[in-house]
C-alpha cells in the first residue's frame, strides 16, 4: 500500500442511489469511501471520519470544515488507511470545493447520474414521508402521489443538467478520465467490473453489505397526480427525450 491513497470522488445530485453506490464501493478491499464530508446540514462529523478527531488529529472538527472545507477534506483523505479513498459531493455541499475537484486530474471523477424526473419525484416523496434511506432490516413509510410544480421542476431541470454538463466538459476538455454510472445500472455486473477495473481490484467484495434497497419503485405514473402535465410540458419545450436519455 502506498503511504498516500489514490483519490476518487462520487461527483452526483440527491436522489441518484449514490448511498447503493458508496456500500458498493467499500465492500471492495482496498477502498473506502465516505460519505457526504461537505454536507452542512449535518451539524456533526460522519462517523467513518469521528476516530481522525482523536490523538494528534484535533483539527479535524465541523468547525473546520465550514471555515476551511479544503484543508478539512485534505486532512481526512491524506489519513485515512486504504489503497483509494473517496467520497461524495453534490452541487449544494461547497461550490469552490467542487470547482476545485473537477479541475484536479488527481481526483478520479465517477459521475452518477439519474433520470431527472425521476430523481426529482424521489426527492419529493423523500421530503414527504422523511425515508431518506431503505435497506433490507426496514419498511417502506407511506406516502401520496406528488403534485409537481412545473415551473419549479423545469429549474431543477435545467439546473442539474447545467452541473452535469460542466462537470462532463471540463473532464472532457482537460483530458481526464471519468467513469460514469447511471442509477438504473447500479446492480448490473457490467458496473462493477468498470469499478473493479479501475481500482485494479478483483471480485473480493460482500454483496450482503450492500443494503441499501430502491424506496419507491412503482413508475412515474402512479407516484406523480399530474403526470400527463408534465409529460406535456416536456414535449412542448423539448426536453421529454433528453430528460430520459
Amino acid at each position: 500500500m502506498s503511504s498516500q491513497p489514490r483519490r476518487f470522488a462520487i461527483l452526483s445530485i440527491m436522489r441518484t442511489g449514490s448511498n447503493l453506490l458508496q456500500q458498493t464501493l467499500n465492500a471492495i478491499e482496498g477502498v473506502v469511501c465516505h460519505g457526504e464530508l461537505l454536507n452542512h446540514t449535518n451539524s456533526s462529523l460522519h462517523p467513518m471520519v469521528c476516530h481522525l478527531t482523536e490523538g494528534d488529529n484535533p483539527i479535524i472538527s465541523p468547525a473546520l470544515r465550514k471555515e476551511h472545507p479544503q484543508k478539512y477534506l485534505d486532512a481526512i483523505l491524506s489519513q485515512t488507511k486504504a489503497d483509494h479513498v473517496g467520497f461524495r459531493i453534490f452541487p449544494e455541499h461547497h461550490n469552490p470545493t467542487l470547482k476545485a475537484i473537477v479541475e484536479d486530474p488527481s481526483i478520479h471523477k465517477i459521475i452518477l447520474t439519474r433520470n431527472l424526473l425521476e430523481s426529482y419525484t424521489s426527492l419529493q416523496l423523500a421530503q414527504q414521508n422523511n425515508q431518506w434511506l431503505m435497506n433490507h432490516k426496514g419498511t417502506r413509510k407511506p406516502w401520496v402521489p406528488i403534485v409537481i410544480d412545473l415551473g419549479e421542476f423545469k429549474n431543477y431541470a435545467l439546473s442539474n443538467s447545467a452541473y452535469y454538463y460542466h462537470i462532463l466538459s471540463r473532464c472532457h476538455n482537460t483530458n481526464q478520465r471519468t467513469t460514469p454510472i447511471e442509477y438504473s445500472h447500479l446492480n448490473e455486473p457490467a458496473t462493477l467490473d468498470r469499478l473493479l477495473e479501475y481500482f485494479g481490484k478483483d471480485r473480493k467484495f460482500v454483496p450482503e453489505s450492500m443494503t441499501a434497497l430502491r424506496q419507491n419503485p412503482e413508475p412515474l405514473e402512479q407516484k406523480i397526480k399530474n403526470y400527463a402535465e408534465v409529460m406535456k410540458l416536456l414535449k412542448r419545450i423539448r426536453l421529454d427525450t433528453w430528460l430520459f436519455q
